[in-house]
């Protein structure tokens, strides 16, 4: 992918849509905005004016969402996106207008959407992933034309957020959450960090490792263990227990994404042939089950129980070859009937496993650029 289409990928950043909680004193309605007042603020829903489309074929049944980037789910019924923010004014960027990206919470079956962070800032906020206890939601605010981005840990109870880095101190994509309230992280510097949220909300930072790498990703803390990978294919860990430095793992490894009860590892690694494979290892490396093998393999993920893995398969000009589901044990994979040319993020397992969230993108020939599509893809594992 080009600069200017890295660009226009990052300005279009949308998101999704929360049912409000019970904070609320009083409620109006005005040209199909509902505003909720609470103390000290303000909230707009939308009532989102985009239908839903929905197509039932033997494989699946897929509901589409026009226009917003699905990001996480935060329950079965709701799912958190991030869409343009037409209540301030938009900015030049790439030879047009954008409107900043703000984070939503989107309740699916009546479409509204809720913003997750009040006030009119005209900060483009995305890339959101919420802790497996659905309490704390990380994500990044970014400049337009910036691939890195500043370091928020929002808590959902309470709407206050919090920032734990400076500017630009991590990469878009960066950041994993160990458990319900811990979160790793690396920055440009080349530290891994951990970051905490204590009882009374505060945010406790410790740096795990400094390593000399600015670029570190496939980050995962499973036990004393602490994976990530340096640019060069390495996929090293270290072991804390012991006075080590960093050892190798694996080679040629580009992603790395651990079970969700850390007993296992999938990892996308270049072959001979220049391709790429997909397979599970146990967390010394060892390689368990080989599932797939394509020209790339991107949005690898885990259904929450670990007996299944969704993955899209890519050609060699970045479009998509079709979205896919495995079955760890017996090794075999059966394609999702979905069609979709562009994976824009990582696949997403709703909580009970029986859907799975593909962002995506199309062109907008009105503006000439890209705009975001949501799928939502029914996924039920057969009894």
């Amino acid at each position: 992918m080009n600069r200017k289409m890295k660009s226009l990928a990052v300005l279009s950043a949308l998101t999704a849509v929360v049912a409000l909680g019970s904070g609320c004193a009083a409620r109006g309605q005005d040209a199909g905005r509902e505003v909720v007042q609470e103390v000290g603020n303000d909230i707009t829903v939308l009532d989102n004016p985009e239908s839903l489309s929905y197509e039932q074929t033997p494989a699946s049944a897929i509901v589409r969402i026009d226009d917003v980037r699905g990001t996480d789910w935060l329950s079965d019924e709701a799912i958190i996106v991030s869409r343009e923010n037409k209540d301030v004014s938009p900015v030049p960027a790439e030879g047009t207008t954008w409107y900043p990206s703000k984070l939503y919470v989107r309740t699916l079956d009546s479409g509204k959407e809720t913003p997750l962070i009040g006030g009119g800032s005209n900060d483009n906020q995305g890339y959101a992933l919420l802790s497996p206890n659905r309490a704390y939601l990380f994500y990044k605010t970014f400049d337009l034309q910036s691939n890195t981005g500043k370091g928020y840990i929002l808590d959902m109870a309470t709407s206050q957020s919090r920032s734990f880095t400076g500017a630009d101190a991590m990469e878009l994509q960066n950041g994993l959450w160990v458990d319900n309230d811990s979160l790793l992280y690396s920055e440009l510097t080349g530290a891994v960090n951990e970051v905490s949220v204590d009882h009374d909300g505060a945010l406790d930072s410790k740096l795990l490792l400094q390593t000399r790498s600015p670029f570190l990703n496939n980050l995962a803390y499973i036990g004393n263990r602490l994976y990530f990978s340096n640019g060069s294919g390495l996929l090293l860990v270290h072991d804390f227990r012991s006075e080590n430095t960093a050892v190798a793992l694996l080679k040629n490894v580009v992603w790395m994404t651990p079970s969700p009860d850390g007993s296992q590892l999938a990892v996308v690694r270049r072959v001979k042939s220049g391709a790429m494979e997909l397979v599970v290892t146990d967390v010394k490396g060892n390689v368990l089950q080989t599932l797939a093998q394509d020209f790339q393999i991107y949005g690898v993920a885990w259904s929450p129980d670990g007996s299944r893995i969704a993955y899209s398969g890519l050609t060699e000009n970045g479009t998509a070859r079709g979205v896919y589901l495995a079955d760890v044990a017996a090794g075999s994979s059966s394609e999702l009937q979905v069609d979709v040319k562009f994976i824009s993020d990582p696949l997403r397992f709703s909580p009970s496993g029986d859907r799975l969230l593909i962002s995506t993108t199309v062109p907008d020939e009105n503006r000439g650029v890209n705009r975001f599509v949501t799928y939502l893809v029914a996924v039920k594992q057969q009894a």
